[in-house]
């Protein structure tokens, strides 16, 4: 199950549009409504995932970087692959000025590879405003 799909409710935008899109309203009524949700595992990757996406819409690059490992943990320990490579993609997006950017990047060039996913890397050059895909 993911937040777009929480019985009951009404998510006008999923956590990965809010957060490619940077916008911060859109993330802060996100993580609202994840807040509201039933207690579970996933939901709570993606509620500590919308925190950190929060923290660096608000320029908290450190805390921001914080939450994206842990969310990132929680993934892995899920074994949601995909969603692990996202939240690389999500950190090197909204924080791109954080030490660890450049290699989260790497990372998700690495991971998408490794999937067979490359429109991933494509759509995290294009909004990086990075010239050619790798």
């Amino acid at each position: 199950m993911t937040p777009s799909s929480l019985p009951g409710q009404e998510v006008p935008a999923t956590p990965e549009a809010a957060i490619w899109q940077r916008d911060p309203a859109k993330v802060a009524h996100i993580l609202a409504l994840l807040e509201q949700g039933r207690a579970g595992r996933v939901l709570q990757a993606w509620q500590v995932e919308m925190q950190a996406a929060a923290a660096a819409l608000a320029g908290g690059g450190e805390a921001a970087g914080d939450g994206f490992l842990q969310a990132r943990r929680l993934w892995q320990e899920l074994g949601a692959r995909w969603q692990a490579a996202l939240n690389r993609a999500h950190f090197a997006l909204l924080c791109p000025q954080h030490v660890d950017a450049a290699a989260a990047a790497g990372e998700v060039r690495s991971l998408a590879r490794d999937m067979g996913t490359p429109t991933l890397v494509t759509l995290l050059d294009s909004a990086l405003g990075v010239g050619a895909a790798r």
